[in-house]
């Protein structure tokens, strides 16, 4: 498959770099499995997103293992970081997912984890989205441990390795009110071969612990 540049996005194995497993979400495809959007390029503001997940019959896939209460999972990124979402589609009975996001102009990267019914383990896919509108690049912020969203501050322990897995711990500082989920939630992740911290990827699957 080719994106809206041209550019041939599809990787029909999971290893790759130096001796280790490919990191997720570098590739649109996967053991035969592929990330269909029914449009690469898109208008900014909020809209509906519809794609499908192709098996290696060729047909659409309809049954998922759930993870973490979700059958799916959907990250959109853009590239400077500057957006974020994380949603849960909702799929039709002939495998049609659909979801609305809200999308600044830019360039965006689409990730999402699969645990097709009949294949042994979860795989990232990923896909480039051009949004169209007057686009204004922001620098990538510099890399910090702590993260402050209104009363809240979360403070991250760990350290990401490039093209390793590397174990993640998040925390609140102490007399924040809990909202739904524990106080420590221990995660890993494996990055992109390159500098750590410079390429927008998907957060860390929990090893434990609740993710509402």
């Amino acid at each position: 498959m080719r994106n809206h540049s041209g550019h041939d996005q599809t990787n029909r194995g999971h290893h790759g770099g130096h001796g280790g497993a490919r990191p997720g979400g570098l590739s649109v495809s996967e053991n035969g499995y592929t990330l269909e959007l029914d449009s690469t390029i898109l208008t900014g503001g909020v809209q509906p997103i519809s794609f499908r997940v192709i098996g290696p019959d060729g047909q659409a896939v309809t049954e998922f293992i759930p993870e973490h209460e979700k059958e799916l999972h959907f990250i959109a990124v853009r590239r400077d970081t500057a957006g974020f979402q994380h949603v849960h589609p909702v799929m039709d009975g002939k495998g049609a997912w659909s979801v609305e996001l809200a999308l600044e102009p830019g360039d965006w990267r689409f990730f999402t984890d699969i645990p097709p019914v009949g294949h042994d383990g979860t795989m990232t896919l990923g896909i480039d989205v051009a949004v169209a509108g007057p686009y204004d690049p922001r620098p990538l912020p510099e890399a910090t441990g702590i993260a402050r969203i209104g009363e809240y501050t979360v403070v991250l322990d760990g350290e990401l390795l490039p093209g390793e897995a590397s174990e993640l711990t998040p925390h609140r500082q102490p007399g924040q009110p809990p909202r739904h989920r524990p106080a420590a939630l221990p995660g890993r992740v494996r990055t992109p071969g390159g500098p750590a911290g410079r390429r927008p990827g998907l957060p860390p699957r929990p090893s434990g612990g609740r993710t509402r």
